[in-house]
């Protein structure tokens, strides 16, 4: 089954080989460069989308792209997100929040591609029950 993945991250290199990875493996892969672009793919696209997104951007911040989708909960139900970072974020009490309410897959830089798939897979799952239950 083919995936609907969104990916946000501003290093060229590392989007370049996690797009690369996805579309091997037969995902549909979309990016977007910036909060306000992933936002507005994220509010005129499909259901079933998985959510990959890096923690900085050159516009903004994962905790814009959170507070968004935490706003809109018709939006919130069609998407499963998955947080890379190499950042610590435990400290910062409203990102965590944000994490929990949105039972948002942590996955930590540096990663394994293997890792990525893992993490895809768990919310390709996710995505697939919240669906059956609405």
């Amino acid at each position: 089954m083919m995936r609907n993945v969104l990916v946000l991250e501003d290093d060229e290199d590392l989007l370049y080989i996690i797009r690369t990875a996805l579309q091997d493996a037969g995902d549909m892969v979309q990016t977007a460069p910036n909060v306000a672009m992933a936002l507005h793919i994220v509010q005129h696209g499909t259901k079933g989308r998985i959510i990959l997104f890096d923690y900085h951007f050159p516009e903004g911040t994962a905790k814009d792209l959170m507070q968004a989708l935490a706003a809109d909960t018709n939006l919130r139900a069609r998407f499963a997100l998955i947080l890379m970072t190499g950042s610590d974020l435990s400290q910062d009490d409203e990102i965590q929040a944000l994490i929990r309410r949105l039972e948002v897959r942590q996955l930590p830089k540096p990663f394994l591609i293997e890792d990525l798939f893992t993490a895809i897979a768990a919310a390709e799952i996710e995505l697939s029950e919240r669906t059956r239950q609405s």
